[in-house]
């Protein structure tokens, strides 16, 4: 159900930002400054002439630990009610509303999402595109001439839900 009104749900799904392989990119970061924190506290003195305290190694170290588990959990949602479609980043406090009749058309598309400028919400020339695991979705045509691409796992069941002419 959408917040605040009784419209029924015609669609509903839920996707990781990024695909589960790909964490390990995200870790590497908060990994390695853990191990440089490591290092030096180990071998008694600075790694470097200019080199980072054991605390703020440490606070760093926390920090870096803290965006990687919060950006492992943003989530893309996507909803279709009979007025509308809601397109949320949560964990990003994204959300985007777009009335049923501002599409025009809408169709099944694959994508590379590294040339949207990767995984999350991306303005590209024209339009929007939201981005998550899939490497298809579909593709919005809007009142005067934008768009926005959704990526879903499932977007023949979104397409059904629009129920566009």
């Amino acid at each position: 159900m959408s917040r605040g009104t009784s419209t029924e749900t015609r669609f509903h799904e839920t996707q990781r930002l990024r695909p589960p392989r790909f964490r390990w990119l995200i870790a590497f970061p908060p990994a390695l400054i853990t191990a440089l924190a490591i290092a030096q506290r180990l071998l008694g003195h600075p790694l470097g002439p200019h080199s980072l305290s054991d605390g703020e190694y440490a606070s760093l170290g926390l920090l870096l630990w803290f965006v990687y588990v919060w950006l492992t959990r943003v989530e893309l949602v996507t909803d279709v009610d009979t007025a509308s479609v809601s397109i949320r980043m949560r964990g990003l406090f994204r959300h985007h509303r777009i009335p049923l009749q501002k599409v025009k058309a809408a169709s099944i598309v694959n994508f590379d999402a590294d040339r949207y400028g990767g995984y999350g919400m991306r303005n590209v020339p024209g339009g929007l595109a939201y981005l998550a695991q899939a490497g298809r979705g579909a593709r919005l045509e809007l009142d005067g001439g934008a768009f926005v691409v959704i990526g879903s796992v499932r977007p023949e069941e979104l397409l059904k839900a629009l129920k566009i002419d």
